[in-house]
């Protein structure tokens, strides 16, 4: 079912009042519906929004945004690139106009078409991109955002955005209508000013979403399932299961085994890794990722961007308590991860140093929003007196260096378009 086209955007989340869950994503839904349609939700809070997991986790979230008068120019700019422009671009076919092929494949996918993702058109996170794209740049060509008082800068995705490869496929004209010069620049402006915030939701807000009737309960039932849940053995043979993931049935002939399989092939290298990090899907990139920084010759930029990507704070409480994080409901393999990273990072491991990482300042979004997730690290600092064994100063310490040639081709998740055919 197609998503409706937002001229009232209020519509796009009012359904969620009448929700039946009483907690889990259906109580977090019905909880940020009610605060934005209050009226209370200011455009700092939107702006902090937009950067937080919220609207990746509900797609209607960023179309309202877009769509608020509140929105500013810097937000519906992060809202924008959030929504993978370049992707669309190297998915889109030759010569057709950007609006009539984002809209159409949001309404109609065809049969069978499938975006290079893997999902087919009318998969809900590509058809919100799709709308949120068309949304914001419909506006922009339109009535325009009138709103501009916010900073924001979308050098990471831009410089990591193939914008050759794309003009020599689309035209350099269609290019500049999909991703307007206007996107690609420096948005001037102060710091959004917000309280404490949770996945970009107010704090106030989320630890609402984490109390009902008979939660003790749930929870209880809950941790007696997750109690007897087998851990990954320690450490972790990255090589044999990223083996395994190549030659799985059920993915052999999909882009990202073929991808797994070159890997091990020994045909790729620090460069590539440190492309297919920068836009890897973690759904499904875990084997490649760990893979990867179990590599001597893995970039220290490259080890720190999949470290911030994995949001190291969510971690944080747990410290060194493997067994805890495997007993409770979340993504135990994101711990895991991050994990091995910070011990080989704590050992010297990584040695290898050429490219750029820039963390940018904290707690806000800087020149990599999206590895800046965690808007309350300073807070973690002040909770826990062991905060630096438990996240080391120097990963959190931006690198000097180069960034690496792109792909050369579209690389839809990080992977080139040779391995999608």
């Amino acid at each position: 079912m197609a998503a409706p086209h937002p001229s009232d955007p209020d519509a796009l989340i009012s359904p969620w009042l009448d929700l039946p869950g009483k907690y889990g994503a259906e109580r977090i839904r019905r909880a940020v519906a009610a605060w934005l349609l209050s009226g209370k939700a200011s455009a700092d809070d939107l702006h902090v929004l937009a950067h937080g997991v919220a609207p990746r986790m509900l797609w209607p979230v960023a179309r309202w945004i877009a769509r608020h008068p509140a929105c500013d120019w810097a937000t519906a700019v992060a809202l924008f690139w959030h929504a993978s422009p370049e992707m669309g671009l190297a998915d889109m076919p030759p010569g057709r106009p950007w609006w009539q092929f984002w809209r159409a494949q949001a309404k109609t996918p065809a049969p069978g078409d499938r975006h290079p993702s893997g999902w087919p058109h009318d998969h809900p996170v590509v058809r919100y991109r799709r709308e949120v794209r068309a949304d914001i740049l419909e506006r922009f060509r339109g009535r325009g955002f009138a709103r501009h008082g916010l900073a924001e800068n979308p050098s990471f995705w831009v410089n990591r955005t193939d914008f050759r490869g794309l003009e020599r496929t689309h035209g350099r004209g269609a290019v500049e209508q999909a991703i307007p010069p206007e996107f690609r620049i420096a948005v001037p402006g102060r710091a959004a000013e917000v309280g404490p915030t949770d996945w970009g939701i107010p704090e106030t807000l989320w630890r609402e979403t984490q109390a009902w009737p008979g939660r003790d309960l749930d929870l209880r039932q809950e941790q007696a399932w997750l109690a007897d849940r087998p851990m990954a053995p320690w450490p972790r043979d990255a090589a044999a299961e990223l083996r395994a993931f190549a030659h799985d049935r059920e993915r052999s002939d999909s882009a990202e085994a073929r991808f797994a399989a070159w890997l091990l092939s020994g045909a790729s290298g620090p460069a590539d890794w440190h492309r297919f990090a920068l836009d890897a899907n973690w759904d499904v990139a875990q084997p490649m990722l760990r893979w990867i920084i179990q590599q001597p010759d893995c970039d220290r930029a490259t080890a720190l961007y999949i470290f911030w990507r994995g949001g190291p704070c969510t971690w944080l409480p747990y410290g060194a308590d493997r067994r805890a994080v495997w007993s409770c409901e979340i993504d135990a393999e994101d711990y895991d991860l991050l994990a091995d990273i910070r011990e080989r990072w704590a050992a010297g491991f990584y040695r290898r140093s050429e490219f750029r990482f820039q963390l940018g300042a904290l707690p806000g979004p800087g020149d990599q929003p999206s590895v800046t997730w965690d808007f309350d690290l300073l807070r973690y600092a002040e909770r826990y007196v062991d905060f630096d064994a438990r996240l080391p100063p120097s990963m959190r310490a931006s690198i000097v260096g180069a960034d690496p040639l792109p792909w050369g081709e579209s690389a839809p998740e990080g992977i080139p378009q040779r391995f999608w055919r």
